[in-house]
C-alpha cells in the first residue's frame, strides 16, 4: 500500500474545487424559456429591448444581468 504525500493530497482537493467551479459556472450560462413565455433582459434595472423567445439561451455566466419571464 502506497502512501500520498500530503502536497498530493492537496492538490487533489485544488484540482476537485476548480472542477466544481467550473460545472457550477457552466450550469448556470444556459437559461430555457418555456413555451408561451418570453424572457425580458434587464441590465442593472434597465429593460434591454428585444424579447427571448421559447428555447435555450445563452447567458454570459457571473454577470450583472437578469431575465424576467412573462
Amino acid at each position: 500500500m502506497r502512501s500520498q504525500s500530503p502536497q498530493g493530497n492537496i492538490q487533489t482537493v485544488i484540482g476537485g474545487i476548480i472542477a466544481a467551479a467550473i460545472i457550477l459556472i457552466a450550469s448556470n450560462s444556459f437559461v430555457i424559456i418555456n413555451p408561451g413565455q418570453a424572457g425580458v433582459i434587464s441590465i442593472l434595472g434597465k429593460a434591454r429591448d428585444g424579447a427571448l423567445l421559447e428555447g435555450l439561451h445563452f447567458k454570459p455566466p457571473l454577470s450583472l444581468w437578469w431575465m424576467s419571464m412573462m
